[in-house]
């Protein structure tokens, strides 16, 4: 049964990332648009730096952040997905992270995917440590 509910929340949680966070996303948004990420950042102790702002995804490299013929490569990286539909976000931690912006597409290396309830003060995951190598937004 546990292994049933696990699957099943991890194909909600692809089917609402494919369709929830937009297409097309051609440039970052400016900071005071990016409000929905910060307490995010606040409650897991992260600094935004190295960071870029979409409408529901947020991307940062610690170790680089560069733009490059419309591929954003993210080093030592850190996404937050908003699931605006389950009111929950994820948090996909990286070695590498290739956001290609046109195509509203993350490719990672060596991702490992987190989901947490929006408005909870609880740290723990709801779903946790999902291996991760392509999201389409």
């Amino acid at each position: 049964m546990k292994k049933f509910v696990l699957i099943f929340i991890s194909a909600l949680i692809c089917g609402v990332v494919f369709t929830s966070c937009g297409s097309n996303q051609t440039e970052p948004k400016d900071e005071k648009a990016a409000e929905w990420w910060q307490p995010i950042l606040q409650k897991h102790n992260m600094q935004p730096v190295g960071y870029n702002n979409f409408d529901n995804v947020f991307t940062m490299g610690r170790e680089g952040n560069t733009i490059n013929n419309g591929i954003c490569t993210l080093k030592v990286a850190t996404v937050l997905v908003k699931l605006e539909d389950i009111d929950s976000y994820i948090i996909i931690e990286a070695d590498t992270v290739y956001h290609n912006i046109a195509e509203g597409v993350l490719e990672m290396v060596s991702g490992v995917a987190k989901v947490y309830k929006m408005n909870s003060d609880v740290l723990e995951p709801s779903v946790s440590h999902m291996n991760v190598s392509r999201i389409k937004l």
